[in-house]
């Protein structure tokens, strides 16, 4: 698989929110290859095994533990894609934080390894998007 062949985009709905469990987002991963690509996306849907939330100041900022996905049959969880199609993940910080986080600022990104090595160490990840809780 091409490097640059996927794109993934982070969107919130809000960039302030009063409590970070209110976020809403949604992260769109788009072939923008010449190819189709097969993906593994069996954790994706697991919010707290592909989302990464840090403070301002670059400290990670503990989620709650992510659920277990199936066990890997080869099968379950990939998604192909064709060139210019695109997959949308939506995501709550309902299922993120099981307390509020102090007001502050902060910056989440979609962060997931893939097992075929095609995307390096890296994985496949998107921009820190920054947010702020308001606390009111």
């Amino acid at each position: 698989m091409p490097e640059a062949a996927l794109v993934v985009t982070l969107l919130l709905a809000s960039a302030t929110v009063a409590d970070a469990r209110d976020l809403a987002i949604e992260v769109t991963i788009r072939n923008a290859g010449r190819e189709a690509v097969r993906l593994n996306a069996l954790a994706f849907p697991y919010a707290a095994a592909v989302l990464e939330v840090r403070t301002a100041a670059g400290a990670s900022v503990s989620l709650v533990p992510p659920g277990m996905p199936p066990v890997d049959d080869g099968v379950t969880g990939r998604i192909d894609l064709a060139p210019g199609a695109a997959e949308l993940f939506s995501y709550s910080g309902a299922v993120l934080f099981d307390a509020p986080l102090a007001p502050g600022r902060y910056a989440i990104r979609f962060h997931a390894a893939l097992q075929d090595g095609s995307r390096g160490t890296d994985g496949l990840a998107s921009a820190w998007v920054p947010f702020t809780v308001s606390g009111s």
